[in-house]
Parts: structure tokens; sequence; C-alpha cells
């Protein structure tokens, strides 16, 4: 099977100085597939530029860490979509994922979030009459739940550190407090 390959000296050369890259249909799908985002992008879009566009139509991601891949090609800090070989109709793959933060209980009736890299205190969850024994953060890091001696689970906003709502009527100490997979329910 022979291919033949394009002759640069087919095109006059002021031709190729006066092309002009335009706007280019990329879409965005999840590590399932699944098409999150259909952007119009300029080839020269960094990171910031195409996580600003995919959060307009998938407001999902906010909150959590993105990472932008064509192929094995991460979309870095300082590289633009062409610097990684995205062209007209290309597909991106969006990894979205929890900050990296962590919340921890303690006996002072607190719960604490973390920035995990930098060690600083994030947010102080306050409200328990007794020694908070358990805390989790939900899967999309939005929200904080923690369990107490005090026989009471709260749930609480990570960025403001609200509590949103008390569950009340636990008979002894409450040891226990878990977000369903989804982040949708409680148990306690």
């Amino acid at each position: 099977l022979l291919r033949s390959r394009p002759n640069p000296r087919h095109f006059p050369p002021t031709r190729h100085a006066s092309l002009q890259v335009s706007a280019m249909r990329v879409a965005v799908l999840s590590l399932g597939g699944e098409q999150r985002a259909a952007l119009t992008a300029e080839p020269s879009w960094g990171l910031h530029e195409v996580l600003a566009a995919v959060r307009e139509q998938h407001a999902a991601t906010q909150g959590l860490h993105v990472q932008i891949f064509h192929g094995v090609s991460k979309l870095a800090d300082g590289s633009s979509l062409a610097d990684i070989g995205v062209a007209e109709d290309s597909q991106l793959t969006m990894v979205a994922s929890p900050p990296s933060q962590f919340v921890t209980a303690s006996s002072d009736k607190t719960a604490k979030l973390w920035n995990m890299e930098s060690g600083e205190c994030l947010c102080i969850f306050q409200g328990h009459a007794e020694p908070v024994l358990y805390a989790a953060l939900s899967p999309d890091g939005q929200e904080v739940l923690t369990a107490s001696d005090d026989g009471c689970a709260k749930l609480w906003s990570a960025a403001s550190g609200e509590c949103l709502r008390s569950f009340e009527g636990h008979r002894g100490s409450e040891c226990r407090a878990v977000f369903s997979p989804d982040g949708q329910e409680v148990l306690t």
C-alpha cells in the first residue's frame, strides 16, 4: 500500500505565511467516554481558558481538581492546545477529582479541613457539644459530615463552615457517619 505525502513545494511560500489559525471544534469527554462539553476553542488556549469554557457547560466541575488530556499528553500550565497536538474535531479527556483536602476529628469538639499540600487549615467546624469522633469529606469535596459523642451527626459546607443540617436523636455516642458513593445520602 502506497501513501502519498504532500509535497511542501506544492504551495507557494506566500500561501503558508498567510494561513491563519482559526477556532476549532473540540469535544471534552469523561473517562467513561461521556461528552461533558463541546468547545469552540482557539489553538492558543491554555489550561485556564479550557477549564473556564468547560465549567460554563458543566457546572459539576466547580470545586474539583480537573486535569485535561489529549491522548497521553496533559494540558499543563504554560502549554496550549496546539502544543499537545489538538486540532479540529479532537477529543480531550477530562479527569475530575476532589481537591487534595482531608478532614480530621478532634476531642476539642471540632473537625478541621486541611490542604494536603500546604498543611494549611482551611476551615474549622464548630458546633458539637462533645468530642467529634468521626469526620468525612463528601466525594465532590463540597461538604463535611461529622459524628460526635453528643449523639448528633452534622452536615457542613466545606467552603463556609456553616452547619447545613443536624441529624439528632441517636442514642448514646454517635461514632460513625459516612457519605454514599455519589454523595447524595448519608448513613449514621
